[in-house]
């Protein structure tokens, strides 16, 4: 009786911090310091050209901020609104995984507020980038799956196809959900039985026909999505050794979970098996979704740069380990090791703290992650005062050669108006799927540099009249100086916009 008093109480504590969790970042959305990013910008953008998928991404994205915003309006609040509730959602799933597997509530929790407070994590509950649904959808995914090869009930094999097509939907590397779930079945003597079963081959055509959309979009694309992965993945450089990526990698893994705890993670995924051997099933399906996944990018990062946050799949199922270790283990450890661990997640949270309040810790605009995050506002509203000041003789325009620029300009201009983005040799991106600007014969236009040292190329300066450079150097609510590059141009003359040569 007591022990299942001790269960309700550290469930009952589980979901009551979380909803603190998920009312203190919506309070911090809505006067949150931080204008939005680039990409929360760029998905905006999609969802006023709502599409079955885009070029670089799927479309579940454009759908879970064109709902809020909808409702709310084009804020900065109802763009980032659903992300507390996906971080929320995907603790949930963990820590329901981790009680179903090891029975043990506090080592549940644990794992659940992980999610919440580590910084690769916890980013996601206020950013809305593509990280935050996928972490919700592996996390269920994760889940469903253990309860499809635990229980009798077939239907929890649909449950994860479904799920695993949503999780595409997000985010392309769901698909490794397929070899990593394949390889526990082959080396799981219990579970190799489902090997020879129709359901597990059924609920992999079910997520199939959930992300269909993007296959179809994609037909009629030229697959153009296939072609940006491939370049995105360096696919076309062949095989090479970076030592400096491979660096880069492993260190960005350090620091997005925090020294002390990714040190603990790991060592705890090791020591984990001698101790349990009654565990060896459970510990075997975290390991099959995590070690390989990490494994994967830790080799690609030897051949081309991988972004910190590609190997986000891996850690979810690492908490649970980890914390079931460190839970079941605690009475037995050393007042050394209690403290040690105690720092790791300490400071794992006060990182995390500081990342949504940088100005606590000032740091250099070219080292300072966060500098994307500054300025887009200001530069807006100076872009606005631009366009009230241009000639009312002809329509205006306003156009970049970023993505990020364009998309922060449609979204921060007075009256949102749409942008464009031309194509002299970059790689291609969704906007040159959008109609273009060349038949705006005759319009005046705004192009906006990303930086003071923007420069016109003849070939922007050449279909205009004339172009004026107004350099701009604006004071951020952070007290940052951000520069950039405004040009007027006036009587456009037409333009042959190349075809992108790169994807």
């Amino acid at each position: 009786m007591k022990q299942s008093d001790n269960a309700d109480k550290y469930k009952q504590q589980f979901f009551i911090l979380l909803s603190v969790f998920v009312v203190l970042r919506l309070i911090y959305i809505k006067y949150c310091p931080l204008d939005l990013i680039p990409d929360e910008t760029y998905y905006w953008e999609w969802t006023r050209r709502l599409d079955w998928s885009y070029y670089d991404k799927g479309p579940l994205i454009a759908y879970l901020i064109a709902i809020p915003t909808k409702i709310g309006g084009d804020k900065a609040f109802w763009v980032r609104f659903t992300a507390p509730f996906l971080l929320c959602l995907g603790s949930i799933m963990t820590y329901r995984l981790s009680a179903d597997m090891f029975k043990n509530q506090g080592a549940a929790v644990m794992s659940g507020l992980l999610l919440q407070i580590v910084p690769l994590f916890a980013v996601n509950g206020v950013l809305m980038t593509i990280d935050s649904p996928y972490i919700f959808f592996w996390c269920f995914s994760l889940w469903s799956f253990w309860k499809a090869i635990n229980e009798k009930k077939t239907f929890y094999w649909y449950i994860t196809g479904c799920i695993i097509g949503l999780g595409f939907m997000s985010k392309y590397t769901m698909l490794l959900f397929f070899p990593c779930a394949l390889l526990f079945l082959i080396i799981s003597q219990k579970d190799r039985c489902w090997l020879g079963s129709i359901h597990p081959y059924l609920a992999s055509l079910l997520s199939l026909v959930v992300c269909s959309p993007v296959i179809i979009w994609n037909a009629f694309h030229d697959w153009v999505t296939v072609l940006h992965t491939g370049g995105h993945a360096h696919i076309g450089e062949g095989l090479r050794f970076s030592f400096k990526s491979l660096i880069n990698f492993t260190g960005s893994q350090i620091g997005v979970i925090t020294p002390f705890l990714f040190f603990l993670v790991f060592y705890t995924a090791i020591k984990f098996k001698p101790s349990y051997p009654l565990l060896r099933r459970e510990r075997l399906f975290l390991l099959c979704f995590s070690i390989p996944i990490f494994l994967f990018f830790l080799l690609k990062s030897m051949q081309a740069k991988v972004q910190g946050n590609w190997a986000i799949s891996s850690y979810p199922a690492l908490f649970i380990l980890f914390s079931f270790y460190i839970v079941d283990h605690w009475q037995e450890f050393r007042q050394k090791t209690k403290m040690f661990v105690k720092i790791a997640v300490l400071v794992s949270f006060l990182i995390a703290f500081i990342a949504h309040f940088p100005f606590l810790v000032p740091l250099p605009g070219k080292i300072n992650p966060l500098t994307r995050l500054m300025g887009w506002k200001e530069l807006g509203e100076e872009v606005s005062r631009v366009y009230d000041g241009m000639p009312s003789t002809a329509p205006v325009f306003i156009f970049s050669d970023r993505y990020q620029v364009s998309s922060e300009m449609a979204f921060y201009v007075k009256g949102k108006p749409f942008t464009y983005c031309i194509n002299l040799g970059r790689r291609m991106n969704q906007y040159d799927l959008w109609p273009g600007f060349e038949n705006f014969i005759g319009y005046n236009a705004i192009f906006v540099g990303h930086d003071e040292h923007a420069k016109l190329l003849p070939t922007i300066t050449e279909a205009f009249a004339r172009c004026e450079m107004l350099p701009v150097a604006l004071n951020t609510r952070q007290n940052k100086i951000v520069e950039s590059t405004i040009y007027k141009c006036y009587d456009f003359k037409g333009l042959e916009l190349k075809k992108p040569e790169s994807f």
